[in-house]
């Protein structure tokens, strides 16, 4: 059986399993990536992304089938086939049981096209590129430097591409006293770390502060099983959060003036942002259609509120986002690898608010988004609650950060 502590999600063995599955059936070439897209206590959806999605969704459900794959039983688990309304490609639906549960979990696969690398299309001025994800090809690239490594026992192999970095870490984790022996690759299946609001509080993903196994992209494993977990990050606008809050905000709310739910006001007060304001961007946002670049001070109401919010609270929240228990691996858009121990301390100490700056849209320069400023002593953060789809009202709320 699966052994979970917490019972809203899957034990971090089924985390590893599917990673371990992913890495394997994705070979050459071949580029995926998932995400948990839903979790309750009784089921889970991921979402596989692949170049390939067909042979990814056959490989996948062979894997799946083999013995010893079920925990509970020592057998292969049994797979159905799930379909998706408005989609004609289906996925996979399986069943698992945690330790102590008289009931099962289901487990859905879903499969999604995966559309990276150079790609061209007709438009009126000739071909249109898009980039590289380059934060994918980070994680395989460092992944293959540490499997070179185990390798050869040689951080100067030629085959390794990251020797700088490589040779600093190993000397600073210390992880070689007793040996790297086991490399997991779990940057594929990113899970999800919502809201939460509790006792006037709000945490992210919850309040516990130690979410090495969470964040993590390559979890590395030494000779007495000690284990190391490794959050990468690439380019200059990274963030430590990303969650919905289309729930906390919904559009009926803005249409009234104001917000019903105690989750709202709770959010908007942790970071100084005035309730009939933020209703008000957005209202505007609608009302004006197209929208103009947005970033410039010129186009920003700026108000310090610092002395207005509660900053023992702010920096409860900033804690659970940032988080402590893994190292943060940073490459730069130069090609320069920085690194930080993120331990109990660090974090206590970098996230500490010193000042909290809200900048509101002018109405002659609308934008679907209000940002907040915050200042600690390790990073320039960036709070903003947008909308990142098709639509005006608030989808998301994320955390930007640049580390001083």
């Amino acid at each position: 059986m699966l052994n979970g502590n917490d019972k809203t999600k899957l034990s971090t063995v089924y985390f590893d399993q599917l990673a371990k599955i992913l890495k394997r059936v994705h070979t050459g070439s071949v580029k995926y990536e998932a995400e948990i897209k839903t979790q309750t206590i009784k089921s889970t959806t991921v979402y596989i992304y692949s170049t390939n999605r067909e042979n990814t969704k056959a490989a996948v459900q062979r894997e799946l089938k083999k013995t010893g794959m079920n925990l509970e039983t020592g057998k292969g688990h049994q797979i159905t086939n799930k379909s998706f309304s408005g989609s004609s490609f289906g996925g996979h639906e399986y069943n698992v049981q945690h330790d102590g549960d008289n009931f099962k979990h289901k487990i859905i696969l879903r499969y999604k096209p995966l559309n990276i690398g150079k790609i061209s299309s007709k438009t009126k001025t000739g071909q249109t590129e898009r980039k590289e994800n380059k934060g994918i090809l980070f994680e395989k690239d460092l992944s293959s430097d540490l499997r070179e490594f185990i390798k050869t026992n040689d951080v100067n192999s030629r085959n390794i591409k990251y020797k700088r970095f490589l040779s600093e870490y190993f000397k600073e984790s210390n992880i070689l006293d007793n040996g790297l022996s086991e490399i997991i690759d779990m940057g594929a299946l990113n899970q999800k770390r919502p809201l939460v609001f509790s006792g006037g509080n709000v945490y992210v993903g919850g309040e516990s502060t130690d979410i090495g196994k969470t964040v993590t992209d390559i979890t590395l494993k030494d000779g007495k099983n000690k284990t190391h977990y490794l959050s990468l990050k690439f380019g200059n606008t990274v963030t430590f959060m990303n969650s919905g809050v289309t729930k906390i905000f919904p559009e009926r709310d803005f249409r009234k003036g104001s917000f019903d739910s105690a989750d709202a006001k709770t959010l908007l007060k942790l970071f100084g942002v005035n309730e009939k304001k933020f209703i008000s961007v957005f209202l505007q946002a609608e009302k004006t259609g197209k929208m103009p670049k947005t970033g410039d001070s010129d186009t920003k109401d700026v108000e310090n509120v610092t002395g207005k919010v509660n900053l023992a609270k702010l920096h409860t929240f900033l804690k659970t986002a940032v988080g402590h228990g893994y190292w943060l691996i940073h490459l730069d858009n130069a090609g320069s690898v920085h690194y930080y121990n993120m331990t109990q301390s660090k974090m206590t100490a970098g996230t500490r608010p010193t000042s909290v700056t809200v900048l509101y849209p002018r109405e002659t320069a609308p934008a679907k988004r209000i940002d907040v400023l915050i200042d600690t002593p390790m990073f320039e953060l960036k709070m903003n609650i947008r909308n990142k789809q098709a639509g005006v009202f608030p989808s998301h709320i994320m955390l930007d950060y640049k580390i001083k």
